[in-house]
């Protein structure tokens, strides 16, 4: 993931106090909470890198992003050489704190195994 703290990222960034307690801190190199603009829609993002996990959180107050929205987001926070994915978890691990979130996550450090290019 890109330094959070890009001067690209400033336009963007959320300075109240809904974002500290998403994040627990303000806006630095590892975390941030941003309104990027999409088109007519503002994509609420949250970002964060720990634990060896670099994670973003993408919602809409009334709906859920689109594939086109997330990948929007995924260019706009990821190197373009980074595999992202989203996952789905069984039903006892599984955490909904918002109805319309999608989640991306990458780990730090280790290549995620792609399928043969020909299946995907």
């Amino acid at each position: 993931m890109r330094d959070l703290d890009d001067p690209e990222f400033a336009p963007f960034l959320l300075r109240t106090e809904w974002q500290r307690r998403q994040i627990g801190v303000y806006n630095n190199r590892n975390n941030a909470a941003m309104e990027i603009p999409c088109g007519v829609h503002m994509l609420r993002v949250i970002a964060s890198r720990g634990k060896g996990w670099d994670h973003v959180s993408v919602s809409l107050p009334n709906r859920t992003p689109t594939w086109d929205e997330m990948e929007f987001v995924r260019k706009k926070l990821f190197k373009p050489n980074e595999v992202v994915v989203q996952f789905h978890v069984p039903a006892e691990v599984h955490v909904n704190v918002h109805p319309y979130t999608l989640h991306m996550w990458r780990e730090i450090g280790r290549p995620f195994r792609l399928p043969p290019k020909h299946f995907v």
